[in-house]
């Protein structure tokens, strides 16, 4: 059904007129909805709304277990069935992990010589790994053998902790990635070189001192402590606001109308979001609540402002 657009549209509208015929004939019980294109709301929904609405606003003030994920910038991969199938689903992404393994990578540059003609690889703890041979004409004329012009290497490598360098045929072990060091090496009966000419281990330190998924860390903590008093002054201060107002017939200041129309578009999403959440799919993340994250403190300052306004002029 879904070959081209006009054959996936006929096919939903005939399904669509067999559910209005059977619901005019009384083969099925319908009741008309009463937001039109909305799923009608059932009394568990109407029941979920409010949980639905509160945990809104504790993700918006980082007070939610959901709101500090989202805001770290590391990922969590739970290890059940559903989370695999999510990894499998989305290709299997990269995840930063919360605690990066040391060392992270290793960089060797040099060359190898052998009079036997043998070649070296990395012999780890999951097994032998290739390195690959790039031209060495220097080699070949250094140790007057036109063999030796294809023995330099440049490696790259990660999770080489129990790596070692040594030969394939001699298996002679040269030393260990973890402590190698820029020099040359010699086998005990001085056929074979291994000369390494840089060494560069990253073990994570810029990592550890400070990063940007350390920053948006911090900021998500500090966020879980500033934004619920934001919000409880804010909202304070516009109801206080509003009831000066009223009570004393003052005139309506514009700071007082764009912070009222604030909190409104604050209310008026999260309840959009908390009812598409209950009947529809899901919206209790940042992708949707986003504008209100931006909005509750502009409202919050714009309420207290206001607050603090309104009473210098009764001073005066």
């Amino acid at each position: 059904h879904f070959q081209s657009y006009s054959m996936a549209s006929a096919f939903f509208q005939s399904v669509n007129e067999e559910l209005l015929a059977s619901c005019k004939n009384g083969q099925i019980s319908c009741m008309p909805s009463i937001i039109p294109f909305m799923p009608r709301l059932t009394a568990d929904g109407r029941q979920q709304l409010w949980a639905e609405f509160m945990n809104a606003i504790r993700l918006i003030i980082y007070l939610h277990p959901n709101s500090y994920s989202l805001a770290s910038g590391r990922s969590e991969l739970r290890d059940d069935k559903k989370s695999r199938a999510a990894m499998v689903f989305v290709g299997h992404p990269y995840i930063v992990p919360e605690k990066l393994r040391q060392p992270v990578t290793a960089k060797l540059n040099g060359w190898f010589y052998s009079a036997h003609d043998d070649w070296i690889h990395l012999m780890c703890s999951d097994g032998s790994r290739i390195i690959r041979s790039y031209p060495s004409e220097d080699v070949a004329r250094a140790f007057d053998d036109p063999k030796a012009d294809d023995n330099r290497f440049s490696i790259r490598i990660s999770n080489f902790e129990g790596c070692t360098l040594q030969s394939i045929k001699n298996d002679h072990a040269f030393v260990r990635v973890t402590k190698a060091e820029a020099g040359r090496l010699i086998s005990s009966d001085g056929s074979q070189h291994l000369h390494l000419e840089s060494v560069e281990i990253n073990d994570g330190s810029e990592w550890k001192t400070m990063s940007w998924l350390d920053a948006k860390k911090a900021l998500a903590r500090s966020a879980s402590v500033i934004n619920p008093v934001l919000l409880g002054t804010g909202s304070l201060s516009i109801a206080l606001l509003s009831i000066l107002i009223i009570t004393r017939r003052r005139d309506i200041d514009l700071i007082f109308v764009v912070a009222l129309s604030c909190w409104g578009a604050i209310i008026i999403r999260v309840l959009l979001m908390s009812l598409i959440e209950v009947t529809a799919f899901p919206t209790m993340n940042f992708s949707y609540l986003g504008p209100v994250y931006a909005l509750v403190p502009l409202a919050s300052v714009l309420s207290f402002s206001g607050l603090l306004s309104f009473m210098r002029k009764v001073e005066n």
